[in-house]
Formats: structure tokens, C-alpha cells, sequence
């Protein structure tokens, strides 16, 4: 006899029965809540800003909308205002517009690569302004080729959710390139 959902939420057991045949499944679960309105008050806004964390506008270039979510909701629990787009379509004009503080941008992008946007960056923005690799290229090599090309730092995924934010800290406060 199947059970209920609150049974089966109560003790973590689901039972499925079909003629001459059973099936047992037990699961382990958490409790997961939706995320506040403002998951960060004020007053701990303003407490990490005095202790020097950057707050600060992220631009993020990604074209996976689960890791976006993921990268957005880290950051912006960290205080920092978070704008996104999923390829390189329109980034130049973007960043004129937004003038963001950091750029985190995936390599693999479907149509132009992360190596050839960085370009356009480097050629058109007039201000210095860093670009951190946000990618799953983790081999032996990638980080210092993506370093050689321009970028200012290299963060891999599938990321550490503990490590990210302090990341990205740490790209805000090195010292920009000269454009």
C-alpha cells in the first residue's frame, strides 16, 4: 500500500505496490525552505562593508540557467548586486551601460568563447576592468592559458559554494589591468 506524502515525509519511507510486485525505497531528505525577500538586513550589509568586504556589481556571462541561479544567489546573499547574461551577444554594450565592478564569464560559451568575448573587452572597454574565468576547464594548463589570454583570474566548476564568495572577493580586490 503506498503512502502518504505525510507519512512519507514524517518517516522518509515510500512504499509502491503493483500486482505481485513490491518495492521499498527509503530516502534521507532535508528541509528546504524558499529564500527571504532580504535574506541579508541591513545592518549586516552595512557591517560587511565596514570590515572591508567589496560589495560590489558582478556582471556574469553563463549559459547554463542552473548555475546562474546558483552564481546569483551566492553573491547576492553576499551583498553584491548580480547581473547576468546567458552568452556574448550585446556584452560590450552591457557593460558600457551597467559598468560593473568584476566580469565572471564562462569559457564555453555556445556561439563566441569566453577567450574571444574577453578580446572584445580588452579592445573596446576604455576602463580597466577585471575578467575572472568562471569555467569547467580544470585541467593541468587551462588556468595559465586562460591567465596568458587576459584573464585576471580563473575560478572552476562545478565550484566550492564555501570557497565562491571569497573568490570573488578576492578578484575585487586585486588591482585592475590597464586598459
Amino acid at each position: 500500500m503506498p503512502a502518504s506524502p505525510t507519512t512519507a515525509r514524517e518517516s522518509g519511507h515510500i512504499w509502491i505496490a503493483d500486482r505481485g510486485k513490491r518495492a521499498q525505497v527509503q530516502a534521507r531528505h532535508g528541509v528546504c525552505y524558499p529564500p527571504r525577500a532580504n535574506p541579508i538586513p541591513e545592518a549586516a550589509d552595512s557591517q560587511r562593508r565596514a570590515e572591508g568586504d567589496h560589495v560590489a556589481t558582478i556582471l556574469i556571462v553563463e549559459d547554463s540557467p542552473d548555475n546562474m541561479k546558483l552564481f546569483r544567489t551566492l553573491l547576492t546573499l553576499h551583498g553584491h548586486d548580480v547581473l547576468g547574461m546567458a552568452g556574448g551577444d550585446g556584452l560590450i554594450q552591457q557593460i558600457l551601460e551597467s559598468r560593473p565592478d568584476l566580469v565572471l564569464m564562462d569559457i564555453q560559451l555556445p556561439e563566441r568563447d569566453g577567450f574571444e568575448l574577453l578580446q572584445d573587452i580588452r579592445r573596446e572597454i576604455p576602463t580597466a576592468l577585471p575578467v575572472v574565468a568562471l569555467t569547467a576547464h580544470a585541467m593541468a594548463g587551462d588556468r595559465e592559458r586562460a591567465m596568458e589570454a587576459g584573464f585576471d583570474g580563473h575560478i572552476t566548476k562545478p565550484i566550492d559554494i564555501r570557497a565562491f564568495p571569497g573568490q570573488v572577493t578576492e578578484a575585487l580586490r586585486q588591482e585592475p589591468p590597464i586598459p
